[in-house]
Parts: structure tokens; sequence; C-alpha cells
């Protein structure tokens, strides 16, 4: 059963960190080439990376490992009630 309920909380949290991994270089590129990009363009990117897509990928880690602890939780009962 832990396998079963872990597995796809295995793959949310690998995937977000993917993603948190593509706007770090994201923000990364529009920081060393902001003096190329349209000043409008460079500050609207720039804030929705950090203030958009950061914090919700912040929450989705928060909330994967507060599930993570949960099927620890039903793993331990299960195993109190199982004789």
């Amino acid at each position: 059963m832990r396998h079963d309920l872990r597995a796809p909380l295995v793959n949310i949290r690998g995937f977000a960190a993917e993603i948190d991994i593509a706007v770090a270089n994201l923000v990364a590129l529009v920081e060393r080439y902001g003096d190329t990009l349209p000043d409008k363009f460079r500050d609207e990117a720039l804030v929705i990376f950090r203030e958009d897509l950061h914090p919700c990928l912040q929450f989705l880690d928060k909330s994967t490992e507060q599930l993570d602890d949960r099927i620890d939780d039903l793993k331990h009962l299960t195993a109190i009630e199982t004789p």
C-alpha cells in the first residue's frame, strides 16, 4: 500500500522540482539578457517568475510534504489496527 500511495506523490514532487529549476533558469536568463529586452517585458516576466510561479511551487512543495505526512499517519494507523 505504501508504494501505491507514494508513487504519484513522488512524481508530483519530481515534476515540481523540474519546474522550479526551469523557472530559476528563466529568471537567470532574463537577468543576464535583461538589458536587451524591452523594460516592460523584463519587469513583467520577473514579477511572474518571482511573485506568481515561485510562491505556487513553494505551496505545492509544502502541500506534498503534508500529504506525505498523512500517508505516514495512515500507514501507522493501519499497522495498529491490523492483527
